[in-house]
């Protein structure tokens, strides 16, 4: 009882947002405000506050918060803060969560090296003509059909689940191109995985430059034998078709579960359109690359081969079934896109403009990380994984907590924290993916009639 009760203490004098970390962002980006009911530091909270409760209307936040403005008073308040001030409050409270983390919460550290996932993911906005613009919609959805959406890159750190940054842009960005905006929260050592998308020759070799290691999965346009030939094969000229061919370095081992090979890899011919001459004239002309192909089996599973390829070249040090393992718990970054879209309610935005958007993304990292933190520190308590404890239980804890100490009533008896079973006995268990339910109502396959006429700037392209 007495660990439940400093559980439901911690919970309620926990703050999502600090006040001096918002002041000191206004500071840091020049923002002046003038004395009144909702300054940077309520707004923010206010903020918070809604984002917490399922990005609920504006009405509702106002009563939330039970104070004495309205909902115009609010919407000028949060225009009237640049995106920056979030920019930097998310970058100053992530960084103190991450630096809280105890010790003992590991899972995610692979021989000494901090683990980190990226991925990307979508979420759509309301169809205004300055977001059609500026994001675009799908290009199999017709004009008048669809929404906006917005093309989100995040940066995950594997053993807190704490989402490092998340970057939005148009949806036909691809996401390679994107991923070097991620570099600087990467540090020497730092072990970044990530799917097929991300293992192109220039975005490893950015990664090596800053002494990160890489562990990805190989692209299908790549050509990996093995054993790879041992002769490089002859240079050809410009083809746009053509798939590279990998060079065998060293084999280290072949079996029926797992092949392992080092292997060298060439530079590209050409340059790709996101990155400038320079900077693709300073990547070396090869990069030596571990290759591994292991073959699943199992059921529930869409594919039967993966190949990887990983920095990590030492056999002895990081074993071949131990990245294999490593690589399937990627797997994690998935349900951390779930927990943000669809138990925070990220997957449909509701702001109007592109500035709107951007806060409104920074503000849903921030209250993701504070559910996290929580997590962290219940895991550290109760001596389990992190990933034991329920995220939308934590959830539900900090808003019943914050609905209490708003109508100040006193705290009822403490209920633990709902714990996951431990599915680490099972992994292979297997369910097939069939529903029961299904949308009442077909999609709109044209726009309706007397609706005002949207153009999709990415179909017309």
């Amino acid at each position: 009882m007495a660990r439940l009760l400093r559980a439901l203490e911690r919970i309620r004098e926990s703050s999502i947002v600090e006040p001096q970390v918002v002041l000191d962002a206004c500071e840091r980006c020049g923002h002046r405000w003038r004395a009144r009911i909702l300054d940077p530091v309520r707004t923010v909270q206010c903020f918070a506050t809604q984002i917490l409760h399922h990005n609920t209307s504006i009405a509702h936040t106002v009563r939330l918060c039970a104070s004495a403005f309205c909902e115009a008073a609010y919407c000028a308040a949060r225009r009237r803060l640049p995106v920056e001030l979030f920019e930097r409050v998310l970058y100053q409270t992530t960084r103190r969560l991450l630096a809280s983390t105890p010790a003992s919460i590991t899972p995610g550290v692979f021989y000494g090296h901090r683990t980190l996932t990226i991925d990307g993911t979508g979420c759509d906005m309301p169809d205004t003509p300055q977001l059609q613009e500026h994001f675009g919609q799908p290009l199999n959805q017709r004009s008048g059909c669809g929404f906006p959406v917005a093309g989100c890159l995040a940066l995950f750190d594997a053993p807190s689940l704490m989402l490092v940054d998340l970057i939005a842009s148009p949806f036909a960005a691809a996401e390679t191109p994107r991923a070097p905006r991620l570099h600087p929260h990467l540090a020497a050592g730092d072990l970044l995985i990530g799917d097929r998308g991300f293992s192109s020759y220039c975005h490893i070799a950015l990664l090596a430059a800053r002494g990160v290691e890489a562990l990805f999965r190989a692209h299908q346009s790549r050509a990996i034998d093995f054993p790879a030939p041992a002769d490089p094969p002859p240079r050809r000229g410009y083809n746009r078709h053509r798939r590279e061919q990998a060079v065998l370095v060293e084999r280290l081992g072949s079996g029926v579960v797992c092949d392992d090979q080092i292997v060298e890899i060439t530079k590209p011919h050409n340059r790709p359109g996101w990155m400038s001459p320079a900077d693709f004239a300073r990547l070396p002309s090869t990069l030596r690359l571990r290759t591994l192909r292991y073959r699943i089996g199992r059921p529930g599973f869409r594919c039967r081969e993966i190949v990887l390829m990983t920095t990590l070249l030492d056999p002895k040090r990081y074993p071949a079934e131990e990245l294999a393992a490593l690589y399937r718990s990627r797997w994690q970054v998935e349900i951390n896109l779930r927990n943000l879209k669809q138990t925070l309610g990220m997957n449909s935005l509701h702001c109007k403009s592109v500035e709107g958007v951007r806060r409104e993304l920074l503000m849903f990292a921030l209250v993701y990380n504070a559910v996290c933190a929580e997590m962290v520190r219940e895991a550290e308590e109760r001596g389990v994984a992190v990933t034991r404890i329920s995220f939308i239980d934590t959830l539900r804890a900090m808003q019943e907590s914050r609905r209490t100490e708003q109508a100040e009533m006193p705290p009822a008896r403490p209920r633990p924290l709902k714990l996951n079973p431990d599915r680490s006995a099972d992994p292979d268990r297997h369910h097939p993916r069939c529903v029961k339910r299904r949308l009442r109502y077909p999609t709109l396959g044209s726009a309706r009639r007397g609706a005002p006429s949207t153009t999709n700037p990415s179909r017309d392209k």
